[in-house]
């Protein structure tokens, strides 16, 4: 679980990408890969809640989130 403290970022899946902002909380189920990150423009501060173990997985290269980032809602 995300909890957006401050700034926007990006949050994203297999199944697309999301804006997000201070106050947004985000849930994602166990196992599903996913990646988060603050926007161009601002910087984003969040508290992660994790119930289990983390498998962080490749870094998300700048080509791929400025990508990701034009394509959010």
């Amino acid at each position: 679980m995300l909890v957006i403290d401050y700034g926007d970022g990006l949050i994203g899946d297999s199944d697309g990408t999301v804006h997000v902002s201070a106050g947004d909380v985000v849930w994602t189920p166990p196992d599903e890969r996913h990646w988060h990150g603050a926007t161009s423009t601002r910087s984003l501060i969040h508290t992660t809640i994790t119930f289990r173990g983390v498998d962080w997985q490749d870094e998300v290269t700048d080509m791929f989130y400025a990508a990701a980032a034009e394509s959010a809602p």
